[in-house]
């Protein structure tokens, strides 16, 4: 081989592997003019090439070289165009000193919200012939092309109905200048960055699965039991079992829940979940002509589908949050704060992380199916100009979380929930002693507290877990303003958000820390104001008994007998703090009423047996009606198991109430009546709750209280009983004063 032929030779395997570097990897100016240039030494090195290979070629010594006869002996895989496009999360970051969570961003790329002016449509139009997503690339392609140095935008999404889209920059380092060119455009009304939004659950570490026997709503009713550890402050609640005799919430109320997906399939949720009636499943057709196929239980816009639960991790706070407001009153778990209503999965968030156009396209869609409540547990620190003008002009109620900070907000804002609007309610969260949670943000910026620490609820898969945060403190407010809404459809969302920051339960523990200086009231916000409470001096403390176990076979404690107007509440608890695993046994138990307080009843005996095919009511002799009812009051149970043995005996001292009870129904209790005094006491039986009222209560050894039947003082939370009182066969419905047992 002559030396010219391999020199050629070598040049042309120079320049195949230099062409190849070009048009592969490095982003020469050749091949893209707005690239940063190659350092100096690379530079040298293609300028000596191209130098001799153009005087080879000029001198017809070697043919021309075409980028397409070459073939790399070493594929170079292209970056596929969803890898291209992913959206990166944003790492969550706990800081253990102060204990605050703080998003860190970690964008290689970046994507921004450009909003059209409607006007220009019209003056566009003739042009355009009507199209107008062609008129919205006209302009954008017409801004980006007045300046070369300019990367190209990727079209994301658009929201439908108002004139906005989405585009994600290539090249995150022309970020700002592509933003101040979309400014100069006449014709375009905002651009902005599309924000990422976070979570505000404390601190991820927190979750923990408990089984279901062993909740305790503390949030609901909170009757000083021990959560995680820490005693509570009996009565610091939001007070929903009293409302409950109010309403429950209604099928026609429907919630957003802008969250992550929800699992639709949860036992305690799946009937919870609305459903778009005008939608036909599965044919893949948009029947309500809304913009969405078959949106029938909400909607993924993340992943732009039909598809609202896509896996326990992704969908796992969603779930959590839904089960606070409407779990269902089922015995299999938890109670919802308003379990009648009806929840729309609106999935904004995947991985963490949840991007502002995805909230703008998600309250559109509320607008357009007519959800004007918004569950809202997430938020950032930017003012977020678009995510404003969104809920401003909504028509919608957003219930937020104001931030895991610690902060004043007035000093470090969190948005939305920091936004000065009519139609915000921002939540701060409390412990069950009624403090403000260390995370929750506070000040005047905060409107209300809400329960947010060791907050227990529904998970996917069945399963029951705790989260805080001021994200799990928003959902408790949320329910409330659906039972609000349910009782009085007639309440613009002004009117519902008045009626929930002006009625609640002031504390001197939250003077300074939230506006309203107090913690949420769900039946004083549907009544429009706090009823007037029940105080009675003689009520003693409450009696806890650290390690009850098969050898203690005596609980006392004692109250004076009290008539109480119907919507008042006395209750004295005794707490068992721990219970053993093969459950408790307590057996026949003695009630004592004092002479001097009841009337004079009379005699009487009888032997009352339900079987597990009998329902409903028994009645005595002297006015004593036994009412055997669900876990909420209103339908009569079968025993699922043993006979039911309860045996009345009266004479002119005292009533004594034996009861060999085989605790195998879900729940057990009696209704006595005294027709002189016209009293109700209602009498239950549940796993490691004993109290009395106006009796001595003793327990001794026999009947299993077993750790199978959960303890849920929210669902007893009544004052009025429900059934054939009488036994006329008419249902009756009378208001009595409750005392729990």
């Amino acid at each position: 081989m002559s030396v010219r032929r391999t020199i050629s030779a070598m040049l042309i395997a120079a320049i195949v592997v230099q062409i190849f570097c070009v048009s592969n990897i490095l982003p020469v100016s050749a091949k893209n003019p707005r690239a940063k240039k190659l350092d100096t030494p690379v530079r040298k090195q293609e300028s000596v090439i191209n130098s001799v290979y153009n005087e080879l070629v000029a001198q017809k010594k070697m043919e021309p070289i075409l980028e397409e006869d070459i073939t790399p002996t070493i594929p170079v895989p292209t970056p596929k165009l969803e890898t291209i496009l992913e959206q990166t999360p944003i790492e969550i970051v706990s800081k253990q000193d102060d204990k605050k969570i703080e998003a860190k961003k970690v964008h290689e790329k970046k994507r921004i919200i450009v909003k059209y002016k409607d006007d220009n449509i019209a003056e566009f139009a003739p042009n355009i012939k009507g199209d107008k997503n062609g008129f919205k690339k006209q302009i954008t392609n017409k801004a980006i092309n007045r300046n070369p140095k300019l990367p190209k935008l990727g079209k994301k999404k658009e929201i439908q109905h108002k004139q906005i889209e989405v585009y994600e920059l290539e090249d995150s380092n022309y970020f700002e200048d592509t933003i101040k060119e979309l400014e100069k455009d006449s014709t375009i009304e905002y651009v902005q960055e599309d924000f990422p939004l976070t979570l505000f659950e404390y601190p991820e570490e927190s979750l923990k699965q408990l089984d279901p026997q062993f909740a305790e709503q503390w949030g609901i009713k909170n009757v000083g039991q021990t959560i995680e550890g820490i005693a509570g402050v009996a009565g610091v609640d939001v007070n929903a079992p009293a409302a409950w005799n109010k309403t429950k919430g209604a099928s026609e109320v429907v919630i957003g829940i802008l969250d992550t997906g929800i699992d639709i399939y949860n036992e305690d949720l799946s009937d919870a979940i609305y459903v778009n009636t005008k939608e036909i499943p599965g044919n893949e057709i948009d029947d309500d002509n809304n913009g969405y196929i078959d949106d029938v239980k909400g909607w993924d816009f993340v992943g732009n589908n039909n598809t609202v639960y896509d896996s326990a991790v992704d969908d796992k706070h969603g779930t959590h949050i839904a089960g606070i407001i409407a779990a269902q009153h089922n015995s299999k778990g938890v109670c919802g704060i308003s379990p009648d209503v009806k929840l729309v999965p609106l999935k904004i968030i995947s991985d963490g992380v949840a991007y502002t156009s995805d909230v703008l396209e998600a309250i559109t869609y509320c607008e357009q199916m007519n959800i004007d409540i918004v569950n809202c547990s997430w938020g950032s620190m930017e003012e977020n100009p678009a995510l404003r003008q969104a809920m401003e002009n909504s028509g919608i109620l957003f219930v937020t979380a104001s931030g895991n900070y610690g902060d004043n907000a007035a000093e470090v804002p969190i948005f939305p929930a920091n936004y000065d609007l009519p139609n915000i309610i921002s939540v701060g969260a409390i412990d069950n002693k009624g403090d403000i949670a260390t995370f929750s943000n506070y000040g005047d910026n905060v409107h209300v507290a809400a329960p947010g620490v060791n907050i227990i609820s529904t998970l996917p898969g069945n399963k029951y877990g705790i989260l805080s945060g001021t994200s799990v403190a928003a959902p408790f407010v949320t329910g409330i303003a659906a039972m609000v809404k349910s009782y009085d459809g007639k309440l613009s969302i002004g009117e519902i958000r008045d009626r929930i920051v002006d009625n609640v339960i002031v504390s001197e523990k939250l003077s300074g820390k939230v506006f309203s200086s107090g913690r949420v009231d769900a039946l004083a916000s549907i009544e429009n104001g706090v009823p007037e409470q029940v105080v009675d001096e003689h009520i003693p403390e409450v009696l806890v008994i650290p390690d009850y176990s098969f050898e203690q076979n005596l609980l006392r404690v004692s109250m004076p007998f009290v008539k109480a107007d119907a919507g008042s509440i006395i209750e004295v608890p005794v707490m068992l703090e721990s219970v053993p695993d093969a459950g408790i046994s307590c057996f026949n138990f003695t009630i004592n009423y004092d002479k001097d307080v009841l009337s004079y009843l009379g005699s009487s005996q009888g032997t009352l047996n339900i079987s597990n095919t009998d329902l409903g009511i028994y009645e005595g002799e002297n006015g004593i009606s036994i009412l055997y009812l669900d876990n909420f009051l209103n339908n009569p149970i079968i025993s699922s198991g043993n006979l039911v043995n309860l045996e009345f005996e009266v004479n002119d001292s005292v009533v004594n109430y034996n009861s060999p009870l085989g605790y195998n129904d879900n729940w057990s209790f009696a209704v006595f009546k005294d027709d002189s005094l016209d009293i109700y006491s209602q009498v239950e039986f549940k796993q490691g709750v004993v109290s009395d009222a106006d009796y001595e209560l003793y327990a001794s050894e026999s009947s299993v209280l077993s750790m199978e039947h959960p303890m849920m003082l929210a669902a007893y939370n009544e004052e009025r009983v429900v059934g054939d009182l009488d036994g006329n066969g008419d249902f009756d419905s009378v208001d009595f004063a409750k005392f729990i047992v």
